[in-house]
């Protein structure tokens, strides 16, 4: 079972990656973060092996909140959603630890697919 966790900071796009990832087998979303913050605690509280993070979030960035699980953290991964891939952004993200990025509106199999390979310790880059 991969356990993870959702950091948006929009309640809405929580929900629905919470339900999409409650219909896979082997996936189960144990916390939310609407912050960089609230995602390191929960991290730190959860032990999760996956963190879904959304780079523009208030308190910590998502930048910042990588950074900081994959120094604390090295066996969770971070798997970074972003709208649009240029986001240059995305290479500080990749810099600071994350195993690799999804497009906020790619497939659900998608989403999972990069969910299941970070959690087994790969890398994902989607197409």
């Amino acid at each position: 079972m991969l356990r993870l966790i959702i950091a948006d900071d929009h309640a809405f796009f929580r929900t629905c990656l919470r339900r999409a990832c409650a219909d896979e087998p082997g996936l189960e979303v144990v916390g939310e973060a609407g912050t960089g913050q609230e995602a390191l605690d929960l991290t730190a509280q959860l032990q999760p092996d996956v963190v879904l993070m959304d780079l523009e979030m208030p308190v910590l960035d998502g930048i910042q909140a990588t950074r900081l699980i994959a120094t604390r953290f090295p066996l969770v991964g971070v798997l970074i959603l972003v709208t649009r891939r240029q986001d240059e952004s995305l290479l500080q993200a990749l810099r600071a630890g994350a195993q690799g990025y999804v497009l906020k509106g790619d497939e659900v199999q998608d989403l999972v697919a990069a969910i299941r390979c970070v959690g087994a310790g790969g890398a994902w880059i989607t197409r």
